[in-house]
């Protein structure tokens, strides 16, 4: 990159390099703003691990199909398409979230500042349209002092919210291998001095893998009212997957054979005539409010709901949810000054409560053993200061008390009244600093504590009865120290190095029991360490390419972990490869045209605790190109890409400590898609 650089800062200023240096402005890579740190915060000044993509850049000419496309690249992010839209991506950071089968765990997402994770810990991705999206910006590494009840970070999620001058329509239009159509259509239209967009979409997809075909219907609507220094954003979003089919995993037996499903999941007994997948309903509105103040500073509060209804029948059982959540977030911004120290404090409160009635049934529906009214409710008050003591230096603390609350209330009396509340509660801190010293050259260092419980699903499941909560089950904590170095080159370079290591106690681990398919059981490990090196660099050496990359090394292994039959000290936390390695590189090509090459390559994991079976390493090579021209008023973009384009065999992500050795979920072979967007400019 300093090679590079070097002769671009040395070049006298000519007609010809002004020219090239106006062709890199919408390339640009000067510091840019973050809000997940709950306040909007140069990132020069932020003493933690924090990525922000523009959208518009990495979803160029992609399908924009599941979260995975949005975290390309940044590193100390592993996110997998599972091909399994039943079951979401897989999502983890520094070996948290790793023990998910469905959904997100130890990460806590927002979409325009709306929790799309519920008080318990569990996140759906149901609401999440990629096309509506524009920006992201993930924190990475522990957040409980500003978010509570997360030990991995935090991944927010921001729509364009741009006022336009004009009706502005958009429709873009998807096809490709196995059976894969995607339509969309979008419009803007202002409104005085409002604003309201409107975006539908519907995705339908035979699958790769056998018995994995999804219908996923979406809408959302957004209005936009500024009122001088007050603004009011009213949200609404609507989803509606009518069958997602569940492939599950296989074994390393069936994967060699090219094997994509379990046939348990493919069979279709009495009371199961679709086999096992999901029919899921969920809608969600949310009204923000934000005030800002003539002396700098801002308060901002958001209240939001949700309902969601969820059919899923599995291969030991059918689960019926009726759920209800809403909550309300808070926090103000003041700025001060204390003699020569400038900074802000920033408060708040968040508060959400979840009403789950469950109901389980056998395989043919005919006999009913649970039902059983799951409440949860949690609150979560936070304090953070960030002050400058002396120029060029920034000091952040932060502090947050969680209280969560579970009640199950059993209706399900023929074996006992299994009712009963868990109470978990901790209070988490963080301390960081850091020196703006040089553009080139921006050090920080942060210590911090996190608190994660288990979500209701894996308290509920126990293997020793049907109801009620596990009593054995508890909160995983742990302590964060990172250290970390991020630079500015030259106007065409950015790169960013963390380093850190997390002390974590109670762990909480996945397990399968054989006589029960399809059904994931907890406990916790008594402790382990996290530790690992992220790495991330986006460099434009000229104005026609631009190159992006993120490594992520991990180390991550239990201290004390025994149960009655096994010892597993010093074993290697399973799900997390050591090596993980994503990049791209896109030209543009004469005037319009433009090619990206991305590749993705990951060493080999664990699949279990005792380490006696891996995943193999492996590596995918994926092509995008297109075309981008302006016609009177009108933006026409085609593009079109091929996915694994050398056809390798892999499985992508595996499900750890799963039954029958079911670990493995392949990977697509080499596919192809095809796509046009016409919008106004």
């Amino acid at each position: 990159m300093l090679v590079l650089s070097g002769p671009a800062r040395a070049q006298a200023p000519t007609a010809d390099s002004t020219a090239r240096r106006d062709s890199l402005a919408r390339f640009t890579l000067a510091p840019v703003d973050v809000t997940v740190t709950r306040t909007e915060t140069d990132l020069r000044r932020v003493p933690y691990a924090v990525e922000a993509v523009s959208m518009t850049e990495l979803g160029r000419g992609r399908g924009k199909l599941t979260l995975d496309e949005a975290l390309a690249g940044v590193p100390g992010v592993l996110a997998i398409n599972r091909q399994n839209y039943s079951q979401d991506v897989v999502l983890s950071t520094r070996g948290f979230g790793s023990r998910t089968q469905f959904g997100v765990r130890g990460l806590k997402v927002l979409l325009d500042g709306i929790p799309q994770t519920l008080p318990d810990g569990q996140g759906q991705l149901t609401n999440v349209a990629l096309d509506d999206v524009d920006r992201v910006e993930v924190l990475r590494g522990s957040a409980s002092s500003l978010y509570g009840n997360a030990s991995g970070g935090v991944i927010s999620l921001w729509t364009d919210q741009a006022r336009r001058a004009r009706v502005a329509p958009t429709v873009r239009v998807l096809v490709g291998a196995n059976g894969l159509t995607k339509y969309r259509g979008a419009i803007d239209v202002p409104v005085g001095a409002a604003s309201i967009s409107a975006s539908g979409e519907r995705m339908v997809t035979d699958g790769f893998r056998s018995h994995s075909r999804a219908d996923i219907r979406q809408g959302r609507i957004r209005v936009g009212l500024p009122m001088g220094r007050t603004s009011m954003t009213l949200i609404a979003q609507l989803a509606d997957d009518p069958w997602l089919e569940d492939p599950g995993a296989v074994t390393a037996a069936e994967l060699a054979l090219d094997s994509t499903a379990n046939p348990a999941n493919v069979t279709r007994p009495a009371g199961r005539p679709n086999g096992v997948g999901k029919e899921v309903r969920q809608g969600q509105l949310g009204l923000t409010g934000t005030r800002t103040f003539l002396r700098g500073g801002s308060l901002t509060a958001t209240v939001f709901g949700l309902k969601r209804n969820l059919a899923n029948p599995i291969a030991s059982a059918f689960i019926g949810l009726d759920r209800w959540a809403y909550g309300i977030r808070t926090s103000g911004t003041l700025p001060f000054a204390l003699g020569p120290a400038t900074g802000t404090i920033t408060t708040g409160l968040d508060g959400q409560w979840l009403r789950d009635a469950r109901v389980n049934e056998n395989v043919a529906r005919t006999a009913r053993t649970r039902d059983q009214l799951e409440l949860v409710n949690e609150l979560g008050p936070f304090a953070q200061v960030s002050f400058s003591p002396v120029p060029r230096a920034t000091v952040t603390l932060g502090a947050r008390y969680d209280r969560v609350r579970f009640e199950a209330q059993d209706h399900f009396l023929s074996d006992g009244d299994d009712s009963g509340v868990r109470l978990m509660d901790a209070p988490s801190g963080t301390a960081g600093i850091v020196f703006d010293v040089h553009d080139a050259a921006i050090p920080y260092a942060s210590v911090s504590t996190s608190f994660e419980t288990p979500t209701t699903t894996e308290l509920g499941n126990q293997p020793t009865g049907p109801g009620g909560f596990n009593p054995t089950l508890n909160p995983q904590t742990a302590t964060n120290y990172e250290v970390g170095l991020r630079g500015f080159i030259a106007g065409r370079a950015r790169y960013s190095a963390a380093f850190y290591r997390a002390e974590v106690r109670s762990e909480l681990i996945p397990f399968d029991v054989p006589g029960a398919p399809g059904r994931r059981f907890y406990r916790n490990a008594g402790s382990s360490r996290h530790q690992g090196a992220e790495i991330g660099v986006t460099v434009s050496p000229i104005s026609a390419l631009r190159i992006r990359g993120g490594y992520t090394y991990s180390k991550h292994h239990f201290l004390n972990y025994r149960t009655a039959t096994l010892v597993m000290d010093g074993k290697a936390l399973p799900g997390v490869p050591r090596h993980y390695l994503s990049g791209s590189a896109t030209l543009e090509v004469a005037r319009h045209g433009w090619v990206t090459i991305e590749e993705t390559a990951s060493s080999s994991c664990f699949v279990d605790d005792p380490n006696t079976l891996q995943n193999g390493k492996w590596a995918a090579t994926n092509v995008r190109a297109g075309v981008d021209v302006a016609v009177t008023g009108w933006n026409i973009k085609v593009f079109g890409g091929v996915g694994n384009l050398w056809n390798a065999r892999y499985a992508g992500s595996v499900q750890v400590n799963a039954a029958g050795g079911r670990y493995f979920e392949p990977a697509p072979p080499r596919s192809f898609f095809v796509g046009a967007e016409i919008g106004a400019r």
